[in-house]
């Protein structure tokens, strides 16, 4: 059962082991003054790496009645691994992060991202949610959700979202697209891929 071969499988009562991933920061641009934020002062992208990444990656995790995974996907139970991507995300050049505009990332690209990262988990259905551009100018942030087949590595199903930015303070303000893209996913993707799958 473990070895799940289409995005159709996930809409199928199984006894599939689905899990969490985290959110992939690796490959983000960061658009706009990050410098200083508000109550947090200056805020360099050193920083950014070294504290929030880990910052925004924890939240989900501990606020699972507000960021809930398994109303999202109608599962009785997701489980939770973010050590891949915690030293991925640990891993991510500095000097690539600022940027004065990106290319919107393809599902061939991100295939690429996942060929080569080492995860963990082996087995059933992983969800990771990758950033492709926290956009300080236009107070947006742009992520991708991500089904994996978790032994052969394969995308199963992959959406790209982009969402309004808000909130007090740097870790909330950039938490908003998280949370405003699982209720559309929870809302009205889930019925699509359902009904496309």
């Amino acid at each position: 059962l473990a070895f799940s071969q289409k995005a159709s499988d996930i809409f199928k009562p199984t006894d599939y082991t689905y899990t969490y991933l985290g959110i992939d920061y690796s490959h983000a641009k960061f658009i706009g003054d990050f410098s200083h934020f508000a109550e947090w002062g200056e805020v360099g992208y050193v920083r950014l790496k070294e504290e929030y990444f880990d910052r925004w990656n924890s939240v989900v995790v501990r606020e699972p009645n507000k960021y809930n995974m398994e109303e999202m996907l109608r599962k009785e139970s997701i489980q939770v691994d973010l050590t891949t991507i915690r030293a991925v995300n640990k891993g991510t050049a500095v000097e690539e992060m600022e940027a004065w505009s990106s290319k919107p990332l393809k599902k061939e690209d991100i295939q690429g991202f996942i060929n080569s990262y080492d995860f963990n988990v082996k087995e059933g259905i992983g969800i990771l949610f990758l950033a492709e551009e926290l956009n300080k100018t236009r107070e947006k942030g742009s992520f991708h959700f991500v089904a994996i087949n978790m032994r052969t590595k394969q995308i199963l199903i992959h959406e790209r979202y982009t969402e309004v930015a808000g909130g007090f303070g740097l870790r909330n303000y950039w938490m908003r697209p998280i949370y405003d893209m699982m209720e559309k996913i929870k809302d009205l993707s889930y019925r699509q891929w359902k009904e496309a799958y």
